[in-house]
């Protein structure tokens, strides 16, 4: 995860504007001995405080059987009306930008070319954006898988 870049106009006095970018590294592994194939719908969002402030579609493709791919998906939010409300005034009095991101996978895997094997994989970033550093503070994700036969 990579923060790309981070221009809030008016800070610390008043943030009138936040230009954000968010580069996540989805490293995504096919330990199946088929080739996974990414579906259409696989998406990546950026959320502040519950709200979607950014979002990105993941590309289809295939992963080849026992293999690593690993994607680049920019998230960029830009103006003041995605990042809003109360908490945004607490997040500039401490320094300390709290955003979430989402990361679901859809797709499908078939064996023997007789057996179709759906899956969808989310993964859920919380992450911490130092405004004076302008970089990531912290960050902690959990993921989950689901499998259809």
């Amino acid at each position: 995860m990579q923060l790309l870049s981070l221009y809030p106009a008016g800070y610390p006095s008043s943030v009138t504007s936040v230009n954000l970018t968010l580069v996540l590294q989805v490293s995504m592994y096919n330990p199946n001995r088929a080739n996974f194939h990414v579906q259409d719908g696989s998406t990546a969002c950026l959320y502040y405080y519950g709200a979607q402030v950014g979002f990105a579609g993941l590309p289809t493709g295939t992963i080849p059987s026992e293999s690593f791919v690993t994607l680049s998906i920019p998230l960029t939010v830009q103006g003041t009306a995605p990042l809003q409300g109360p908490q945004l005034y607490g997040d500039v009095s401490s320094g300390i930008l709290h955003v979430t991101t989402a990361v679901t996978v859809y797709g499908k895997v078939t064996t023997l070319n007789i057996f179709t094997h759906h899956a969808s994989v989310v993964s859920k970033c919380s992450i911490d954006v130092s405004l004076n550093s302008r970089g990531i503070e912290s960050y902690t994700c959990q993921r989950s898988f689901s499998l259809e036969t």
